[in-house]
């Protein structure tokens, strides 16, 4: 819908709820027969919403509208010689192979709706699905036989003459079908038989007949062989059942009369300046002509028997071995050989070549990987390559979009690389040949995306010797530094590592924790195992104020630029991760400069709490921050006053793992007050490089331990006396 009849619609809406509560707030007035009488306006804009009728695509999203602005204001199939059809398909459940929401799919129920009106049909497809299973039923208002309609009519007022379906055909100019259906002895049939007929124009079985090439009969089981062949191509374009488009939906499957049991697949396209109706991907050119005994529907080309599954044609076919191996070592498969309907862009033997063979080794010797390639070339639907006239995208199995165009020399690509083949139909979809892999980060590892994105990183993975490690890892979760946090690592402690590998592999270890962690899962104190023995990554979120907020881990910003790969995903961090030395008390103790503030929490009994696993920050002072505290705490200390102790120590110490970043990025985490475990409200500010928390401020920033993170401070986040409001100083 476009915004200026989006915008006539809102203010139509507008008005008729103005003109209705004007009505409600006054006395309703009454005419000659003592009926009440609506507002003119109101009545207006009531009739114009009544005509207004919305328009649902089988397959373009978003809504259409239609005006009929005077006339008769019922529904058109609502009136004379209109005939109601109704029919469902077959129940057809969803292998999770290839479904987009296996984890929640058979625990759902959910029912869909779309009707679409056209000047003779009137058509809604009604969709349940529960455990998995699809049931579709589709219910179609349509002229009688015999009778049509113009689009000022109301019904189907305007009787036709019909004839047989042999002479309908003769009237279309169907001459080379005819002639053919004569040469197989089907002639009687068309006149006497009850059939849906997909009948090819004159040029396409000229075509058929070029494809056929010229044939040397010398035999009579020659000839026997190809009359059985024509019969069998011929009663494939028939079906005993009379079935117009307005009993059709997108995806359906027609069985004909074919001797090898071929169908019909039925596609609508939306996408396009006016509908398209497809069957085995070969356009209708002319749809819906009724005759007394059946009705003709014209395509552009000789429908070929389908016979055969995706897997199977990819299996026979000597220019795709790589994808036939590659598919047999996945469960996709099998997939592709049950019912269903899907493309797959089908990446030939050359195009493999094309791939450098440690990316080609990578791809068929890690599962995951192989999986992930392959359902980026596979579509949950059909789309054809006449459904492709300008740019469009569609979402593959990774739901994730493939873009699809043609150029102006009707050549068709996906991804920038062009399709050689395209509509092999298949009884469960279609393949489409392309020239390229369509590569993508998920069939990267992680140490092409350090060669790509953090060659430095990439270099210390090589010092430490663990570059074989991530290339043969699988289901991995990498936390990569920048450049940016690489630089800003201080050089002495860079130094250090280089010259000590065992140091080195353990700092990068901590770096990489197993299964496939991706950041919208994430959620607050969540502990992830690295394969640094024994070390966890804590992860936090901060969402008072946002659905979906920063993550950080172990206070590192998780940005955004987080990236699936083959064997895992990779989350890049804006600085190096430290392995905690211990616990929150552990890290105290070790560090000379908090022995006063150790032994402050020691007279507070504090000690065990800190030690525990519990998510705490504790807002610590350094010895010299104690020396300059004011003259009244100094004194309280001093006499080791334990009550007023207790006070300072409980303010400082919050139950929750609070990050300096999540303080600093304060109106994106929502963090403005924070409580401490003794109750107090703490204010908590961040402006102009100055973080605050109460009256502390904030001097180094996040030393994380396992059981939290410590902040150092210059001050205590309370007063030890906090003055009372008095209105006599006011007086």
């Amino acid at each position: 819908m476009s915004k200026y009849a989006l915008l006539v619609l809102l203010v139509l809406v507008a008005v008729s709820l103005l003109a209705e509560a004007h009505r409600g707030g006054r006395p309703q007035r009454q005419n000659h027969e003592g009926r009440v009488r609506t507002p003119r306006l109101a009545w207006r804009v009531r009739q114009f919403m009544k005509n207004f009728r919305f328009k649902y695509g089988l397959d373009k999203p978003g809504v259409q509208f239609s005006l009929n602005i005077g006339g008769n204001n019922q529904n058109w199939w609502d009136g004379p010689n209109v005939c109601e059809t109704n029919t469902s398909d077959d129940p057809r459940e969803r292998n999770d192979e290839i479904s987009l929401d296996v984890e929640n799919e058979h625990h759902t129920f959910s029912v869909s709706e779309s009707c679409d009106v056209t000047e003779t049909v009137y058509k809604c497809v009604h969709t349940k699905t529960m455990g998995g299973i699809d049931t579709t039923t589709t219910m179609a208002k349509k002229c009688c036989k015999g009778y049509t309609r113009k689009s000022t009519d109301y019904g189907c007022p305007k009787e036709v003459h019909l004839q047989s379906l042999n002479n309908t055909a003769h009237s279309l100019g169907l001459q080379q079908f005819l002639e053919t259906a004569h040469s197989v002895d089907l002639t009687d049939d068309l006149v006497t038989g009850n059939f849906t007929v997909f009948a090819p124009t004159n040029d396409a079985f000229s075509e058929f007949g070029q494809d056929m090439g010229s044939v040397l009969i010398v035999s009579d089981s020659m000839i026997e062989k190809l009359t059985a062949k024509v019969t069998g191509v011929m009663l494939g374009h028939l079906t005993t059942d009379v079935i117009t488009t307005s009993s059709m939906h997108d995806e359906q499957l027609i069985t004909t009369l074919s001797p090898l049991n071929s169908k019909i697949r039925i596609n609508f396209y939306d996408n396009t300046d006016t509908k398209v109706m497809l069957a085995n991907c070969q356009r209708v050119t002319s749809a819906d002509n009724m005759a007394t005994n059946g009705v003709i529907h014209m395509v552009d080309q000789v429908l070929s028997p389908v016979t055969k599954s995706i897997t199977e044609i990819i299996s026979k076919d000597p220019n795709l071995t790589y994808l036939k191996t590659a598919l047999g070592r996945t469960a996709l498969s099998s997939a592709l050989r049950e019912d269903g309907h899907f493309t797959v862009y089908a990446p030939t033997d050359a195009a493999f070549r094309q791939l450098d063979g440690g990316v080609l080794d990578r791809i068929f010797n890690q599962s995951t990987c192989l999986k992930e390639v392959l359902q980026n070339h596979i579509l949950p639907n059909v789309i054809c390559s006449a459904a492709v006239q300008g740019p469009s995208r569609t979402r593959n199995l990774l739901d994730t979009y493939l873009y699809l165009t043609r150029d102006e020399d009707d050549k068709l690509f996906v991804q920038d690389h062009q399709v050689v083949a395209s509509d092999i139909m298949a009884t469960n979809g279609v393949i489409h040949l392309i020239d390229q892999v369509l590569f993508m980060d998920r069939a990267m590892g992680v140490l092409d995306i350090m060669n790509n994105q953090v060659p430095a990183l990439l270099d210390l993975v090589r010092r430490a010797g663990l570059e074989n490690d991530l290339r043969n890892a699988e289901e991995v979760t990498f936390f990569a530094p920048t450049s940016e946090a690489l630089s800003n690592l201080n050089p002495a402690v860079l130094d250090a590592l280089m010259n000590d590998t065992t140091a080195l592999r353990n700092l990068l270890t901590y770096h990489v924790t197993s299964g496939v962690n991706p950041a919208k899962l994430f959620y607050n104190n969540q502990r992830l195992s690295t394969l640094n023995e024994g070390k966890e990554i804590r992860i936090n979120t901060y969402s008072e104020m946002r659905h979906e907020s920063p993550r950080y881990a172990q206070c590192a910003l998780i940005v955004s630029s987080s990236a699936r790969i083959c064997n895992g995903v990779v989350h890049f961090v804006d600085q190096v991760l430290t392995p905690p030395s211990g616990s929150i008390m552990h890290t105290l103790r070790q560090d000379p400069r908090f022995s006063r503030f150790v032994e402050l929490i020691r007279l507070t009994n504090l000690e065990q709490r800190l030690d525990e696993d519990d998510p705490l920050t504790v807002l610590a002072l350094t010895n010299e921050a104690i020396t300059n505290l004011p003259e009244d705490i100094v004194d309280a200390l001093r006499k080791n006053n334990i009550r007023k102790i207790e006070k300072l120590i409980f303010a400082n110490i919050i139950p929750r793992t609070i990050c300096c970043k999540a303080i600093q990025n304060w109106f994106v985490s929502g963090i403005s007050y924070l409580r401490p475990i003794n109750g107090e409200l703490l204010t908590v500010s961040s402006m102009y490089g100055v973080t605050s928390i109460g009256r502390a401020t904030v001097t180094e920033c996040d030393r994380t331990a396992t059981n939290g993170v410590i902040q150092v401070v210059d001050g205590f986040s309370t007063r030890l006396n906090r003055r009372r409001f008095s209105w006599w100083r006011y007086l």
